[in-house]
């Protein structure tokens, strides 16, 4: 509780700008719309119990975490929706952005943040946390109930 209180105090002393930290943003990378693309018509389809949304770290288990991805998760349907470089305000967007009332997932494992640290302008980690509480009340109001 205190470093919350610490950091909020540090965001109003500095007078650090949160509209742009909050606010949903795509990236203008042509593979980075491709794999947008890609999770929409995945989506479209339906019958996904599992997302898995994040930046590289998450995205790296479709490439070289291959076998631990399909180790724990293979069996079950899940979306891999991991992007590398992606932040908070990119996921916040692209969330936005996919037909998610076509799913009901069971679970959503979200690990993203770590690139926000980059950004002088997302770094402080209050910013951080409404960011991921922006995520996780994004899917409570679309009716998600997964945990």
């Amino acid at each position: 509780m205190s470093v919350c209180f610490l950091s909020f105090a540090a965001i109003q002393a500095e007078e650090k700008p949160l509209s742009r930290a909050l606010n949903p943003v795509p990236r203008n990378d042509a593979w980075w719309r491709d794999k947008q693309e890609t999770n929409r018509v995945r989506i479209e389809k339906g019958g996904v119990d599992l997302l898995l949304v994040g930046d590289s770290i998450v995205g790296s288990l479709d490439g070289a975490g291959r076998k631990v991805q399909d180790y724990y998760y293979g069996d079950r349907n899940f979306v891999n929706m991991g992007f590398g470089g992606d932040r908070t305000q990119h996921v916040l967007w692209r969330l936005d952005h996919l037909p998610m009332g076509k799913i009901q997932p069971k679970a959503v494992m979200l690990l993203i943040g770590s690139n926000n640290l980059s950004d002088r302008e997302t770094t402080d980690p209050l910013c951080i946390v409404l960011q991921i509480a922006l995520l996780k009340n994004w899917g409570r109001s679309q009716g998600n109930k997964a945990k």
